[in-house]
């Protein structure tokens, strides 16, 4: 990327201007094939009990396991895996907008509480619903908060 000036204007408010060096401009028809690149290869950096799903410039990551123990310490192996592979790739991720969901369908008394998740020095929030790709998820998989 050569050439460019980008800036922020708000209310008839300007940023200071800036002379980006890597990226391409949003819209770009190269924008998806280049995403695809960086991202090809990302499943082969997860394990049997694990499974990442990406669309456009979001990334979920699923992990099954048997115990709050070791969904913890899954959760944490396979964020620093993905913080790895995106540094290598000059991505970032940002750990203020990563949520965690805990989906259980058969222990309604199971509290969550005393789980707690770090990623980059950042606590991640344990929700009980989220949008993905328009759909509002919720952690009992039944789908009242959607309809």
């Amino acid at each position: 990327m050569s050439n460019r000036c980008q800036y922020v204007e708000i209310n008839n408010f300007y940023s200071n201007s800036l002379n980006p060096t890597v990226g391409i401009p949003q819209g770009s028809i190269l924008g998806p094939l280049f995403f695809i690149m960086f991202i090809n290869d990302i499943n082969e950096i997860i394990g049997p009990n694990a499974k990442i799903i990406t669309y456009a410039d979001d990334t979920t990551l699923s992990i099954y396991c048997k115990s709050l123990t070791d969904l913890e310490d899954n959760i944490s192996f396979y964020l620093n895996k993905i913080q790895l592979y995106f540094t290598k790739n000059g991505l970032k991720i940002n750990a203020l907008k990563t949520k965690v969901m805990l989906f259980n369908t058969f222990h309604s008394s199971l509290s969550y509480g005393n789980i707690d998740i770090y990623f980059n020095f950042v606590k991640l929030e344990i929700v009980n619903t989220i949008m993905f790709l328009g759909f509002i998820s919720d952690n009992k998989l039944n789908f009242n908060r959607h309809i």
